[in-house]
């Protein structure tokens, strides 16, 4: 911080009602800030550190390990589109086990596998 002479002044702080309107004014403004222009796994990370983690699994409400999980298959910034499982709802909530039974199923059989997204197809 500087004086009115334009100085620096050593051990100056900020008040909390100050930071709060720094913070306000500078929000979205960094040149660096992408918006929902964004990777997953930073999405991931801003999700993480802005969604509070709650006790409990949000399907199930066991107190578990929970994982961040994208309920809607939207990814933005929006904390609607978000909810924190344990592994095991999380699991049964994408699939995973079907998917993975059907491409086990298909690579026995010897067929050619084409992945399109979430659905697995046969040549």
């Amino acid at each position: 911080m500087r004086d009115k002479n334009g100085r620096f002044v050593k051990g100056f702080k900020h008040t909390e009602e100050s930071k709060i309107k720094i913070g306000l004014a500078s929000k979205g403004n960094n040149h660096g800030f992408r918006g929902d222009n964004i990777l997953d796994r930073a999405l991931h990370h801003w999700v993480r550190k802005y969604l509070p983690i709650p006790e409990d699994c949000q399907m199930c409400g066991e107190n578990k390990k929970l994982d961040l999980a994208n309920v809607t298959g939207i990814y933005n910034r929006e904390f609607k589109n978000w909810k924190y499982f344990c592994r095991k709802c999380h699991i049964a909530f994408d699939g995973n086990v079907y998917k993975a039974w059907i491409t086990k199923r298909l690579r026995k059989s010897g067929d050619r596998i084409v992945s399109e997204g979430y659905r697995t197809r046969t040549i």
